[in-house]
């Protein structure tokens, strides 16, 4: 499938000022998203159904373990280190040092060894995971 996108487009608008009419024209370029703007991949090797299944899942069990491990560094930081170095921690990593997030990460990081177990059945999102935590999230 090719799309076909105009480069620059010169648009002619009224404007009234008054008893003044004025015509200006504009130029502008059509905004495109990236997923538009990017050609399907034609190089990709075909896998059955399973194959497809598989790959899907093992990826997801990845992601998960994956956000396991990220929780236990916040967990295990917040264990270690001072109180201001804590807070500097949370702030160079995007979060506030007594914000929900943090204390969510923290209760996952906490039980991290227990869950790692099961990180092919559990739920990708972080948010999901502390959902079924049984400590209060």
């Amino acid at each position: 499938m090719s799309i076909q996108i105009p480069q620059n487009k010169t648009v002619t608008i009224s404007v009234s000022k008054g008893t003044e009419n004025m015509n200006k024209e504009v130029v502008y370029t059509p905004a495109i998203s990236l997923q538009a703007a990017t050609p399907d991949d034609t190089n990709i090797v075909k896998l059955t159904r399973d194959e497809y299944v598989g790959l899907y899942q093992k990826r997801e069990a990845a992601t998960a373990e994956a956000t396991l491990a990220m929780c236990r560094v916040v967990y295990e930081a917040k264990q270690v280190l001072n109180s201001a170095d804590f807070q500097t921690f949370c702030k160079k990593i995007g979060q506030r040092d007594e914000g929900s997030t943090i204390r969510k990460f923290i209760a996952i990081g906490k039980v991290q060894p227990r869950l790692i177990a099961f990180a092919n059945q559990l739920p990708v999102a972080w948010s999901n995971i502390c959902a079924g935590c049984e400590t209060r999230c």
